[in-house]
């Protein structure tokens, strides 16, 4: 099923087209080089379930040279009641489609008034999208959109560059500024007009002025053959007249889609063709055509065969034919993946004996298991990989234990699956921290807040800490967590004695050392300057990103959106940027973060987990809490030093911020940015969580009172 509502008229024209792709072919043929790609070479068969089954087929044609000097032009597009506004849009986009990248466009439109819509810009895409909003007016300012143009060229002198003034025009009734006078003026600044004559009733005496006063050109009418003067007007070459391309699509493939749709024929030897014609391409210029495809067979499957080529008439009127690369993927069955299961004996293992865990439960309805990893104590990390489906493993502190057994198959799929296992038993007081205490972070910097957590005990009605081994309880509290900051460096003897409900008590001795804290370069870390929202430097935000970054967070179905954004070559919805692989990795560690800090939208959580208020809040920034131990050590976007708030409309806190540190340069490198603001010879970056005009990666949100 082909979807229709694609541009048809010229076709996608892909300017700035840096894909990165998984297969490429690139072949030359004199004066157009042609690139093929697919992405992905693997897929899975259409009628099974599992993803990647779709494949996009890309062809770009590029004409070459590169111009030897860039263009900055305005075109002035005509809103006035007498246009066929439809015929104009066209127009001036095929216009916008032979500039090359190093060119600059602007975009003046005028009826009643005329207005800048568009500075110069080397974004080609800004240019469509400017094109493709502007709205039918009713009368014919063109002298004060002539003025306009005269004075931001006159403005914007690039070395080198040529300049123009295109207008595409009936040039019927004009009223305001003479426009004859500001093509004069336009003339003395030696930025030429060239006007076009659109509609069959066209004001040519006018027109033909404006060219003169301007040392211009004025074209009667709008065609190949106009556009082709224009451009040559402008130190461009014709590349390539009546271009062909043809692609033979195999059997076996079923077409899903076209964006630039082809004319489709199918031969006497049942082979389908796709057929796309255009007629003229100026050195600089670039054309794409993609489609999508899949297949109901494994194995490897051809996508484009012979007869595959591209045609066109060169400039030296010689006809000239490029064959196209043959191209193919592989195709998968799809992949069942495994159940994972275990039992294990005895049904409550002591503190020390050990215990036999066997997995032989677990199956692979299309294969074969091999590999078995085991995580003893539930903290995510599988601390033993066997190939066999049994192991004894010894706890040595008493408990409920999450255990959990990964299995993976011959396919490489995976499963998990976990059981709470309850251990008997108490250890003895020992010197080294006991398995019931957790410690965040487990090796602390002196001064930073550490977060002990004796919830593994059980329930007590009292606990008493010593903290410098003197034999005095210096705290006593009734909670199961508590923090406490070692100001000095040193090994400390930490004593916890336990009280239950019925008088009873017990020990735990334990030393516990604390570093010294971590200097960089000679700079120190100081917590309270990272509150400010005087940094050093600033981010410029990727405009696409707001796309996605709205709502504060970036999904698993916002991920897929731009995967399949990214994969058949479509623009982010308004605007006319197209994705690349550094733009998926950017959105894959938001979505990261995101789920990382999802429970510290209740800040007493934030609390428990170790983050400390800094100081009070400050204005566009908010109240900042660090969590000193995730300050030093990797750079990672789920290691979140610094969380930002702000209050809500309820009086409570509301998340809206992170902000991430880094001690050196090199580590300064997330999201795609290398350009970390600067404070104190730290580097910070800001990511707001909740709408901010400035960026999403500003230092400072107007949006925080």
């Amino acid at each position: 099923m082909f979807r229709e509502g694609f541009p048809s008229c010229l076709g996608i024209l892909v300017l700035v087209f840096g894909l990165l792709a998984i297969a490429d072919v690139v072949v030359s043929a004199q004066e157009v080089q042609i690139e093929q790609n697919i992405d992905p070479t693997t897929v899975f068969i259409k009628s099974g379930t599992q993803d990647p089954k779709i494949a996009t087929v890309k062809l770009t044609l590029k004409a070459v040279p590169a111009p030897d000097k860039p263009v900055d032009m305005f075109i002035l597009f005509d809103r006035s009641a007498s246009q066929d506004l439809r015929m104009l849009k066209m127009v001036a986009r095929q216009i916008v489609s032979q500039l090359s990248a190093g060119d600059r466009v602007g975009i003046i439109s005028f009826s009643e008034a005329a207005e800048v819509n568009l500075p110069l810009t080397n974004d080609l895409n800004k240019a469509y999208s400017t094109i493709d909003s502007l709205t039918q007016g009713k009368q014919t300012a063109m002298g004060e959109a002539l003025a306009m143009a005269t004075d931001e060229l006159v403005k914007e002198v690039r070395p080198n560059a040529l300049r123009a003034i295109i207008v595409p025009t009936d040039g019927i009734s004009p009223v305001g500024r003479r426009a004859e006078l500001e093509a004069q003026r336009a003339g003395m600044q030696q930025l030429a007009i060239y006007p076009f004559g659109i509609s069959k009733n066209v004001n040519r005496k006018f027109l033909s002025e404006l060219a003169k006063y301007s040392k211009g050109t004025f074209f009667v009418r709008y065609n190949v053959e106009s556009l082709e003067g224009l451009f040559k007007k402008l130190g461009r070459a014709t590349a390539a007249r009546f271009v062909r391309v043809v692609a033979t699509i195999s059997p076996g493939v079923n077409l899903e889609t076209f964006f630039d749709t082809p004319q489709l024929r199918r031969g006497a030897d049942g082979l389908l063709k796709a057929e796309w014609d255009f007629d003229l391409m100026m050195t600089g210029a670039v054309r794409s055509f993609a489609f999508q495809l899949s297949v109901n067979r494994t194995g490897t499957i051809s996508v484009i065969q012979k007869p595959s080529f591209v045609e066109f008439t060169n400039s030296k009127g010689d006809k000239t034919s490029q064959d196209l690369a043959p191209m193919s993927i592989e195709a998968k069955k799809e992949i069942k993946p495994p159940v994972a299961d275990f039992v294990y004996a005895p049904d409550k293992p002591k503190v020390n004996d050990p215990a036999t865990f066997d997995a032989s439960a677990s199956k692979d309805p299309d294969g074969k298991i091999v590999r078995y990893e085991w995580d003893w104590d539930g903290d995510g990390t599988f601390d033993e990989t066997l190939t066999s489906s049994k192991v004894t493993h010894t706890f040595t502190t008493g408990g409920d234990r999450k255990v959990v057994l990964k299995v993976t198959d011959d396919d490489n799929a995976t499963a998990q699956a976990e059981k709470t296992v309850s251990v008997e038993g108490l250890p003895s007081t020992s010197n080294n921290l006991p398995a019931q205490i957790k410690a965040s972070p487990a090796n602390p910097q002196a001064g930073e807040s550490v977060s002990f957590d004796a919830a593994a005990l059980g329930n007590f009605v009292k606990y008493e800490w010593d903290w410098d081994g003197d034999g005095t309880f210096d705290e006593t509290v009734t909670t199961l967590t508590i923090t406490h900051i070692f100001k000095d460096a040193g090994t400390f003897k930490v004593t916890l004695r336990v009280t239950d409900a019925n008088g009873q008590t017990q020990m735990f001795t334990f030393t516990f050392v604390v570093a010294s804290r971590t200097t960089t370069t000679g700079t120190s870390f100081d917590a309270s300057k990272v509150a400010t929202g005087d940094l050093q430097g600033e981010v410029q935000s990727p405009g696409w990103i707001d796309y996605y970054t709205r709502d504060g967070k970036v999904t698993d179905d916002e991920l897929r959106d731009a995967a399949t954004r990214y994969g058949i070559g479509v623009y982010v919805p308004g605007t006319r940027y197209l994705l690349n692989q550094k733009d998926l990795e950017i959105l894959n560690q938001l979505n990261q973060m995101t789920k990382a800090i999802a429970k510290y939208q209740d800040v007493d959580q934030a609390k428990s987990d170790g983050y400390k208020e800094v100081g009070a809040a400050v204005a566009q920034v908010g109240q900042l809490y660090v969590n000193q131990s995730l300050v030093s050590g990797a750079v990672s976007v789920t290691r979140v030093p610094f969380l930002i708030y702000t209050p809500g409309s309820d009086g409570k806190l509301k998340l809206i911020g992170v902000r991430f540190v880094a001690l050196n340069a090199g580590d300064a490198n997330l999201f795609g940015i290398t350009n970390w603001p600067t404070v104190g010879g730290i580097y910070v970056l800001t990511v707001w969580l909740s709408p901010n005009p400035k960026g999403t990666f500003a230092n400072i949100n107007p949006n925080v009172k």
